[in-house]
């Protein structure tokens, strides 16, 4: 009964993988993938376009503002006089006012070209981060990817060994009824191959773990898709290691820090410095009537006989232009324009304080880099040893057992040897790999 259930599970799952698209990718693969579909990576890309447009936006302050008005009204009449000598109105049923204005800054203190320089600092500094993020997300897919294949490495080695197993199982069992054997040496066998299912249960989970965490990275749909990726590590050359790091975007980032920090002593000193700008302008004013009379009576002291009416219908259409030149200059600010320049300049200190703090960290961090990949080297020919002196044992081992002459534990001990420096051996590589990938990152050489 047991066996019919466990042929009806792996009848259904594999149904349920056959369901799904299986997509193999290769290392080169997952990096264009991830640099593709990262959603941080979309993010610098957007952060990039916005440092560009400010910086755009900020050109237009070096032109000419040019404003315009437009206003039409409609009131009541307007009594202008009201006396024996006559009335006066004013009518206002569609006066018109409308005209344009022309600014031109001078002089600002230096605050337009300046805010132009910070905002071509702020797309110098967009562009690094894209590229500080590129890295890390290349170096992210690469441990991702390397962890996958080494526990895909891994779980191919228990499929290997329990086949082993398997094996001599049913060997045991013909010798136990065979009397060659006791119950005991069953046992033993019974409780290895126990001891493996519990391990391959633990790797088909870290499988299924590192398959969703690289399928997330490079953009692919984990519950359609199966990802698998080529198993076949690479061999290890080593590079020639340089401590150099020149070119990684954390050291320019820190660099853009300050010259950002020093335009911004020059932007708070230009809030200090007078200004100077010069407005044109054009108006027009129209369609305002006067209407009404006048009476004059007398001329001074001699009388008007008889009174002469004077009538009064004027419409009025005025043009004006407009020339104006402004100058700002602020008197009792620079005391405490002292104060702010002083606090800005402490802040530019800092910044540089911090580049030099950050600068010795990174190369550090690049010293460290340095050092685990060797260390992986070594690693890796340490597990090579150890694996060809487990193969041996086994070999030993299994001459050995196969003449009476070794008991059967230490048989299944010499196989559990040989698993156990395979699985170092493959971890050992797999670590090296990712070594490789943090030192690109942190040298800036992806």
């Amino acid at each position: 009964m047991k066996k019919i259930s466990c042929i009806f599970l792996t009848f259904f799952s594999l149904l349920s993988v056959g369901a799904q698209d299986t997509l193999r990718l290769d290392i080169d693969q997952c990096r264009k993938r991830a640099l593709k579909y990262s959603q941080n990576m979309q993010r610098s890309n957007n952060a990039l376009q916005q440092a560009e447009l400010t910086r755009n936006s900020m050109i237009t302050n070096f032109f000419p503002q040019v404003d315009g008005s437009a206003t039409v009204m409609y009131t009541e009449d307007q009594r202008l006089l009201d006396s024996p000598m006559g009335n006066i109105d004013m009518l206002m049923h569609g006066a018109y006012m409308c005209g344009f204005t022309l600014k031109q800054p001078l002089f600002a203190g230096g605050k337009i070209i300046n805010g132009h320089r910070l905002t071509k600092v702020g797309v110098e500094v967009a562009k690094e981060q894209q590229r500080q993020q590129q890295a890390q997300t290349l170096a992210e897919v690469e441990n991702a990817y390397w962890t996958y294949v080494a526990v895909l490495s891994k779980e191919r080695l228990l499929e290997e060994y329990c086949h082993n197993l398997d094996t001599l199982f049913f060997q045991v069992e013909s010798s136990v009824a065979a009397g060659m054997a006791t119950d005991y040496d069953l046992l033993q066998v019974s409780s290895a191959r126990s001891n493996l299912a519990y391990q391959r249960l633990r790797t088909q989970g870290g499988v299924t773990l590192c398959r969703l965490s690289l399928s997330q990275l490079v953009g692919v749909p984990s519950d359609k898709t199966i990802l698998l990726p080529d198993t076949s590590l690479p061999s290890v050359n080593p590079p020639s290691f340089s401590p150099d790091f020149s070119s990684r975007p954390e050291l320019r980032l820190l660099q853009l820090a300050v010259d950002a920090a020093d335009l911004q002593v020059k932007m708070k000193r230009a809030d200090y410095l007078p200004t100077l700008g010069v407005g044109l302008g054009y108006n027009w004013v129209g369609n305002i009537t006067l209407q009404g009379g006048l009476t004059l009576s007398q001329l001074g002291a001699i009388p008007i006989t008889p009174p002469v009416e004077i009538p009064i219908d004027k419409t009025f259409d005025i043009h004006t232009p407009v020339l104006a030149i402004s100058l700002s200059v602020p008197i009792t600010q620079w005391w405490r324009g002292s104060y702010e320049i002083r606090k800005a300049k402490l802040e530019a200190q800092n910044s540089r304080l911090e580049q030099e703090k950050n600068t010795d960290l990174l190369r550090l961090e690049v010293q460290q880099a340095i050092y685990n990949v060797e260390s992986g080297c070594a690693l890796i020919t340490s597990s090579k040893q150890a694996l060809a002196a487990a193969e041996e044992q086994l070999r030993v081992a299994q001459n050995r057992y196969s003449v009476n002459i070794i008991p059967l534990s230490e048989l299944l001990e010499a196989q559990a040897k040989r698993q156990q420096a395979e699985s170092d051996c493959i971890e050992a590589r797999t670590q090296y790999l990712i070594y490789l990938a943090e030192y690109r990152r942190v040298t800036g050489s992806n």
